[in-house]
């Protein structure tokens, strides 16, 4: 099943808008988070109770950035917890409804 939410991600710059597609394939997810200009490949886990935790690299203007994101992601909504080395951003947002497949 895959899956597109529109998000926005809280940064010491202020709010940035993207967005986040999720490729589940069991308890494995796969996916790229649309942000800053840029489309970041990620892979990780969820379960069925919606935990998640994958990680990517953020490309940025100056550099890339190594992330874990973490949190929680269901039918309507996702909430998660995206560090680097440096900082953690809240990233919080809702499906797109064309976006469900696979049901």
């Amino acid at each position: 099943m895959s899956r597109t939410y529109n998000i926005i991600m809280i940064t010491l710059m202020g709010k940035k808008y993207g967005s986040l597609m999720l490729c589940e394939n069991g308890d494995q997810v796969t996916g790229i988070l649309d942000i800053l200009g840029h489309q970041n490949m990620i892979s990780g886990t969820l379960s069925l109770e919606g935990q998640c935790s994958f990680s990517g690299e953020l490309v940025t203007p100056i550099r890339n950035i190594a992330f874990l994101a973490e949190g929680k992601a269901s039918a309507s909504d996702i909430n998660l917890v995206l560090r680097t080395n440096k900082n953690v951003m809240p990233v919080s947002g809702e499906i797109e409804k064309e976006s469900i497949e696979g049901r």
